[in-house]
């Protein structure tokens, strides 16, 4: 568990504060990641909390996602890790999401993918992203921000693309999404 002791302002008093930050996480602690408890911090000074937003990975037994970018989260990391990187704390969550629910996340892309196009022209308008959000014994289910909405599909579907798909083998850690799956990705 990496610790860091950095020294930070808080926004309120601008007083200095000395907090530590947790770099490394592993899969256990996905819950205080996702509802951000992790970023939070307390201003010993005035009281007021604030939220920190910190590079940092997280790791589970076959996938390595990181948000933000440090080299030092690569250093010996094996080679049979799917390893992701992320520039925002929505792609950190869904890749988290994902990973944790046993998901490939270039076969999610694919499907994000397709259930856009098979939106009506109205509500396409209306989506600015489509992330996934979880899943139950029979569906995918993924959220339509800025449509409020959610739409699924089913597992079985999921898994058939899975079984049909030929994937190009991926070195490193890399960044998946909407826009570059394809490099990745093709149904045989």
């Amino acid at each position: 568990m990496a610790l860091q002791k950095i020294d930070v302002r808080c926004p309120k008093c601008n007083k200095k504060n000395r907090i530590k930050i947790r770099q490394e996480y592993s899969e256990e602690d996905m819950s205080i990641i996702l509802d951000k408890t992790a970023f939070k911090h307390t201003c010993l000074s005035c009281e007021e909390t604030w939220y920190l937003d910190y590079s940092m990975s997280v790791t589970g037994k076959d996938f390595l996602v990181i948000y933000k970018k440090e080299d030092d989260f690569l250093e010996n990391k094996e080679e049979k890790l799917r390893m992701r990187l992320c520039h925002s704390f929505e792609e950190f969550k869904e890749k988290l999401l994902l990973f944790h629910d046993g998901l490939d996340d270039i076969v999610i892309e694919f499907i994000k993918d397709f259930l856009y196009r098979q939106l009506e022209d109205s509500l396409k308008e209306e989506v600015r992203e489509i992330r996934y959000d979880g899943c139950n014994e029979t569906n995918l289910i993924f959220y339509l921000l800025g449509a409020k909405k959610s739409i699924g599909c089913t597992k079985e579907f999921y898994e058939r693309l899975n079984e049909k798909r030929k994937q190009k083998k991926i070195k490193g850690c890399v960044e998946i999404n909407a826009s570059n799956y394809h490099q990745y990705f093709r149904l045989r």
